[in-house]
């Protein structure tokens, strides 16, 4: 998560996500956590996406199985493709899941 995040949050920052992103703290609501989503990211960049803390019921019903995740999650919030790990190409990966998954509605 931490080559991920700011990667995530310069495109949000340049309206360049064609998708909605929400970082899940896997800690809960940690002392760390909350001094994360306080924080800017490693470029001085206030963080313009949205956190969430995580719990173990979430991570039961997503079955997460590494860090970082990705969950492209369909309009009913049931999880429809991970992609786990952060290769080169993960928004591309991304964006070709989230293809994917509205063609199979």
């Amino acid at each position: 998560m931490q080559r991920s995040l700011p990667e995530l949050n310069a495109l949000k920052s340049e309206h360049k996500l064609k998708f909605d992103v929400y970082a899940v703290h896997a800690e809960g609501e940690s002392d760390r956590a909350i001094a994360l989503m306080d924080s800017h990211d490693v470029h001085g960049k206030p963080w313009g996406i949205d956190f969430v803390f995580g719990s173990d019921a979430l991570n039961e019903r997503l079955s997460v199985a590494g860090y970082p995740s990705y969950y492209v999650i369909d309009d009913h919030a049931r999880p429809v493709a991970v992609l786990i790990g952060h290769p080169d190409n993960t928004m591309d990966i991304l964006d070709w899941l989230i293809i994917e998954a509205k063609k199979r509605r």
